[in-house]
């Protein structure tokens, strides 16, 4: 069950590894070069004391990593990206039939061979228990919709700018 209140931002999460190293960290599709703190997640994955890193290619993560699972492409599976303000942008599969394993299914093997569960269903299962649990603390950007576009000069031509000399 998720706790009733919120834990640790990314920052709070570095951290604590970085200064009481955790016994283990489970890394997906991060490049420490992204986030706010480069140097601080570059410090938490030297700390900690297992790493086990979700991915495709050699990486910063794969650089301090005891075990590297691959995990499918993007075109392989179904999933989300959050965009720079902070929304949900949700894709799914276009290449079918490769046998490759989405990281959720990576994770719940990993989940089934320690014991547990991770209840992580189909695609649209796990997108629903998401949305159940809420955004983030902090309020995405507003809307691009309603912002106002800015006023463009236009500028009368005499002749055709392409093709060359208006031929």
């Amino acid at each position: 069950d998720v706790p009733a209140t919120p834990g640790r931002d990314l920052t709070g999460i570095l951290t604590a590894t970085r200064d009481a190293p955790w016994p283990a960290c489970v890394v997906g599709g991060v490049d420490p070069a992204d986030l706010p703190d480069p140097l601080l997640a570059e410090q938490a994955l030297a700390a900690a004391g297992f790493v086990v890193s979700l991915e495709l290619f050699p990486s910063a993560v794969t650089a301090h990593a005891d075990v590297v699972l691959p995990v499918a492409a993007a075109p392989e599976k179904a999933g989300a990206y959050l965009d720079w303000e902070g929304r949900v942008r949700p894709f799914d599969a276009t290449l079918h039939g490769t046998g490759q394993l989405s990281d959720g299914r990576v994770l719940q093997g990993v989940a089934e061979h320690l014991g547990l569960d991770l209840r992580l269903g189909s695609v649209t299962e796990v997108r629903a228990e998401l949305m159940a649990l809420g955004g983030a603390a902090q309020a995405p950007a507003g809307s691009p919709w309603t912002s106002r576009r800015p006023r463009c000069r236009s500028w009368p031509t005499t002749r055709p700018c392409w093709p060359p000399g208006g031929s």
